[in-house]
């Protein structure tokens, strides 16, 4: 019998640049009341032995298809941002988006119960959008579900005024600010 490799970050590394994703996602949360940012990773394989590996190792979970033909092993949040930073010195095809994550997991937190700054929306919207743009540039394009959160997050981001802040709308014509959209 063959023994089982060790899952090190290098090897890690390599599977992550040929069958990963990471993405800066906007998630809904409350039942839709909320909109939250989101760091995210995940490796699909038709085998889920591998990915089984990867998820004793570094955290999250593995989770089957609804056909059940493929398996995915998806991280999100703190745990994301900690397995990024071990394998980045060993990614080559994706470096860019990783450190793109690294410098989104980087930001504060928010604090619960309390909204986020527009600056600290703008920071994490143009990282959103940044990693975005690496994935365009290569081909490989975001789920089409997420443009709608990103317009949802237009809403929140962008009027500057206040009643149409508080009534989930855009602000008036003349009274937004056109610098994100």
């Amino acid at each position: 019998m063959a023994a089982t490799p060790a899952v090190t970050p290098s090897w890690t590394a390599g599977f992550f640049d040929g069958e990963g994703t990471v993405d800066i996602r906007l998630r809904r949360t409350h039942g839709g009341k909320y909109l939250r940012f989101e760091l995210r990773c995940q490796i699909v394989q038709r085998d889920p032995m591998p990915l089984e590996m990867i998820a004793v190792r570094f955290g999250g979970s593995v989770q089957k298809s609804k056909g059940g033909s493929c398996s995915a092993w998806v991280t999100s949040g703190a745990s994301a941002a900690a397995f990024l930073a071990e394998i980045l010195p060993h990614v080559i095809a994706k470096a860019s988006q990783v450190e793109v994550a690294l410098r989104f997991a980087a930001l504060p937190p928010g604090v619960r119960g309390v909204s986020h700054s527009q600056e600290a929306i703008n920071a994490r919207l143009a990282l959103m959008n940044e990693l975005r743009g690496i994935r365009d540039h290569a081909g490989l394009r975001p789920k089409a579900r997420n443009h709608s959160l990103q317009r949802a997050a237009a809403l929140f981001a962008v009027p500057r005024d206040a009643k149409a802040v508080a009534g989930n709308r855009r602000a008036p014509p003349g009274r937004e600010d056109s610098g994100l959209h």
